[in-house]
């Protein structure tokens, strides 16, 4: 015959007890505040990204004229220039 232990029941099931939150909290030291330190790529790429969001890099005139001819379909694109220039960008050629 099985016999289950009460007690042992009690301490897996206690295992598993979710705790109060008012338990959790953490005591927290007069005067002491939260720190975040961002690496120094971290720091670069804020810096990089702050830079790029603000440029007005955009040629309005290259793109209305993309946009005309787009729309008129004769717009048409080299794939070989394409794929030559990604490979000289990738390779540093250009």
């Amino acid at each position: 015959m099985l016999k289950i232990d009460p007690t042992g029941i009690q301490r897996l099931l206690s295992a598993y007890k979710v705790e109060k939150p008012s338990a959790l909290k953490k005591k927290e030291q007069p005067g002491q505040l939260d720190e975040v330190r961002l690496s120094d790529s971290a720091q670069t790429f804020h810096l990089a990204l702050k830079a790029a969001m603000g440029s007005t890099d955009i040629r309005a005139g290259k793109v209305e004229n993309i946009k005309t001819l787009y729309d008129a379909g004769q717009y048409n694109v080299d794939a070989l220039k394409v794929a030559d220039s990604i490979i000289d960008h990738a390779f540093g050629k250009k």
